[in-house]
């Protein structure tokens, strides 16, 4: 993952992976307003998810600033982890 020479926005997607163990679809679709970072918690909506059910997602310290990294990067749109050729997908 640290050789992954592409979008930084990937890199931290395939770095959080294994740590917040969601389904890759649920990552993907993350929104900058479901996060909640100083309590160090994501809010997956239920419409989001195989059960249709809410799923809160703790979020570890080093997690969250993994997360923040983006901000500089994808913070202005509307999905953590946008295309690179459109930010509204």
């Amino acid at each position: 993952m640290d050789g992954f020479k592409g979008f930084e926005a990937i890199k931290v997607a395939l770095k959080l992976t294994p740590y917040l163990l969601v389904r890759p679809g649920e990552l993907r679709h993350m929104e900058w307003e479901e996060l909640d970072l100083n309590a160090g918690r994501w809010l997956v909506p239920g419409h989001k998810t195989k059960r249709r059910r809410d799923l809160f997602v703790p979020l570890a310290p080093q997690i969250v600033a993994l997360i923040e990294s983006l901000k500089p990067i994808t913070g202005t749109n509307k999905y953590v982890f946008p295309l690179k050729t459109n930010s509204d997908k």
